[in-house]
């Protein structure tokens, strides 16, 4: 059987996991360490990793924000972008060994959370959006079910019937993302106890709006543990991101990001 130094010499990145992500380190101060999965998002790699993105969040996604939009090659890539297009096509292409790494790599950070006294969390799409819970890491089991104990999250736009609440495992929490395409959607998973992330046109340091479409917003910036906060709710989330932030200031501001003072949601009743 191959050594996990042998299987990462043939895959071309060095790890699958990575706990180095400036959102996934702010756990840290409540006692938990987050360990993330970056894929290639969108269809950057050859495959399709986000069904249900918009032509916006494919333009702003923080994919390209931090190391990933740094030293960028005529390519439009780097070491990082690199290994990220490397993981998604494993995936794909190779899913025994994908998922031979990724249970080494989870088990062993769950032992050195355990050391250190912490909670281990994953969030396995940081910049993807696949139902991990429809996947079988060993023909018959789910990561969730070879996991139990272990807590993981994610952020969706999947539809709220695609992914239902009652369908999920209870270790998996979703929260689901608003776009320009889904507020109707969004609306149904609030009024269903789920809650939702909204990007608001809000700069770093100031406050978000109370409430948005009468729900309470809480602070998404300040952790991204989001299976602790209360229900239901909609995550403020400041605009993060060269991109971002320059789309944000354009004519089409409003098609994506959510100005503070918006009533909510654009579709039947706001």
């Amino acid at each position: 059987m191959a050594t996990i130094k042998q299987m990462y010499h043939e895959v071309g990145f060095s790890k699958l996991l990575t706990t180095n992500q400036p959102k996934l380190e702010k756990s840290k101060k409540l006692n938990y360490f987050t360990a993330g999965l970056q894929l290639a998002p969108s269809d950057i790699s050859g495959f399709e990793v986000c069904a249900y993105s918009c032509a916006a969040c494919v333009r702003t996604c923080i994919n390209f924000a931090g190391h990933g939009g740094i030293g960028l090659d005529e390519n439009g890539l780097n070491q990082a972008q690199r290994a990220r297009i490397a993981r998604t096509r494993l995936l794909f292409t190779d899913p025994q060994l994908f998922f031979s790494i990724l249970l080494l790599e989870i088990g062993a950070h769950v032992r050195r959370a355990i050391k250190l006294g912490m909670v281990p969390i994953f969030r396995l799409n940081v910049f993807s959006d696949l139902p991990w819970e429809r996947m079988r890491v060993d023909g018959v089991r789910t990561i969730f079910e070879c996991f139990p104990d272990v807590q993981f999250m994610d952020y969706t736009k999947y539809p709220i019937d695609r992914r239902p609440v009652e369908t999920l495992p209870n270790n998996y929490h979703l929260t689901m993302s608003l776009a320009d395409t889904n507020d109707r959607q969004c609306l149904k998973a609030l009024q269903g106890g789920r809650n939702v992330a909204a990007v608001f046109q809000v700069k770093k340091g100031d406050p978000l709006p109370q409430t948005f479409a009468g729900f309470p917003v809480v602070d998404g910036d300040v952790h991204d543990l989001r299976f602790l906060d209360k229900s239901p709710a909609v995550v403020g989330l400041r605009v993060k991101g060269h991109a971002a932030i320059r789309e944000s200031r354009t004519s089409e501001k409003h098609s994506f990001f959510r100005s503070a003072d918006e009533r909510g949601f654009r579709c039947v009743g706001f």
